[in-house]
């Protein structure tokens, strides 16, 4: 690996008042962050005697792999992806509702706005061979009454 990706890999934690600090390796596999990270860990102890004169430098505990997988975390995305679809759906059937200006009953026309109900006008349903069979036959009616 490259020192510009070895820098992007590695973290590295200190506790508040203490000389503890941790250090943390992401990559693609779990086995290559933890020998990426023991490595690192003996490399430094062997340099960091050289360069501040120290030593009492130990390493705490080994790096061991993580098979879990850390990131990402498709359960939270899915959850969070539900939840603002449905938030938008709720949004969207609400602004379709609020905005739909059509009359759906008499009582709208006569208490709301005062208005006389002077009729209805029913809505008739007819397929289109009804149709078709009906106005060939007002056609015929019509011949039959001129003459």
């Amino acid at each position: 690996m490259s020192v510009a990706e070895l820098q992007s890999d590695i973290s590295i934690s200190n506790e508040q008042n203490s000389q503890v600090f941790a250090l943390n390796v992401s990559s693609d596999d779990p086995d290559k962050s933890a020998a990426i990270a023991n490595d690192v860990a003996d490399v430094f102890k062997t340099k960091i005697k050289d360069i501040m004169s120290v030593n009492n430098v130990t390493i705490v505990s080994k790096a061991v792999a993580n098979d879990n997988k850390t990131s990402p975390r498709t359960m939270l995305i899915v959850l969070i992806g539900i939840v603002i679809g449905m938030l938008l759906s709720v949004g969207y059937a609400f602004a379709i509702e609020l905005t739909d200006t059509t009359v759906k009953d008499d009582e709208f026309l006569t208490d709301t706005l005062g208005l006389t109900n002077l009729g209805q006008v029913a809505e008739i349903k007819m397929s289109g061979s009804h149709l078709a069979n009906r106005s060939a036959s007002r056609e015929n009616s019509h011949r039959r009454v001129r003459v």
